[in-house]
């Protein structure tokens, strides 16, 4: 592997194992924007059932239609999910770029939405179950990836000799 990147030598390529979990957290976050514009366009029965029962009672909804209730929390909850990817791709280009910290967060998500995925795996329809698990798959390989060969090194805290003890950045 080469050296790390410094002031003056510009930054370093990152390894073939960041490289490669770069490319499953991305496959990862693109199957689930593929899943968030697939519910825009299949609001089905259960998810009226869901705002319908959440929504009962409340006096100021009374006039409003069921359909447009439930359109209206289907495309807050895909925007939602759309910010949510970005800020995934966010963290992933940064771990890619050598910081440790990143790694540990995507490390921490990824397990939970592996958790969810199978979680909720009895709730979904068999195309929205297999694209939930070919996304859980690419998750998990992408966090082996992030902690084999040189990527430990890779994203090793550095010491810097311009901070007093040598400080950690």
């Amino acid at each position: 592997m080469k050296p790390r990147a410094d002031v003056f030598h510009g930054p370093a390529p990152a390894p073939a194992e960041l490289r490669l979990a770069t490319w499953l957290w991305l496959g990862s976050i693109a199957v689930g924007a593929v899943l968030v514009v697939a519910s825009l366009f299949s609001v089905d029965e259960t998810a009226r059932m869901a705002v319908r029962t959440e929504l009962a009672g409340q006096p100021a909804l009374d006039g409003v239609p069921l359909d447009t209730l439930v359109r209206l929390v289907t495309v807050v909850g895909a925007v939602l999910s759309l910010l949510w990817s970005a800020a995934k791709v966010g963290l992933v280009l940064v771990m890619r770029s050598g910081r440790g910290w990143a790694r540990t967060v995507l490390t921490v998500v990824g397990a939970v939405e592996v958790v969810l995925t199978v979680a909720v795996l009895g709730d979904t329809t068999v195309p929205d179950a297999v694209a939930r698990l070919v996304g859980a798959a690419l998750v998990l390989a992408a966090g082996v990836a992030m902690f084999t060969g040189d990527a430990n090194p890779y994203l090793a805290p550095r010491r810097t000799r311009n901070r007093p003890g040598g400080g950690r950045r």
